[in-house]
């Protein structure tokens, strides 16, 4: 079982890091699509629009690429290593906090 947990988990960081780099090609097209429009060099360019549209896939890029990286932050510090540091171990269960609804 303790394999089996340790191959998820390396198929789980491999999966994330596989689609934060293809986010960030993604983001990186989208930087170059923004600065190419005319209209991004403008002070105050007009609202709606084509650039508005990648400038909100932009944030939306940003914001996945920001949770990936939580993500495998939270898989990093959560997976025990073995003495040299190698191989995941074990990975535990989210953690849950138990609090009062604010509503």
């Amino acid at each position: 079982m303790e394999d089996m947990d340790n191959c998820d988990t390396e198929m789980v960081v491999a999966v994330l890091e596989a689609l934060r780099e293809e986010m960030a090609a993604d983001l990186d097209d989208m930087e170059r699509r923004i600065r190419g429009m005319p209209e991004a060099s403008q002070i105050d360019p007009p609202p709606g629009g084509e650039l508005d549209e990648l400038r909100t896939a932009r944030v939306a890029l940003h914001s996945g690429l920001a949770s990936i990286r939580e993500v495998l932050g939270w898989i990093e510090w959560i997976t025990e290593k073995d003495p040299e540091g190698e191989t995941a171990v074990a990975a535990q269960p989210l953690p849950t906090v138990l609090g009062y609804p604010i509503h």
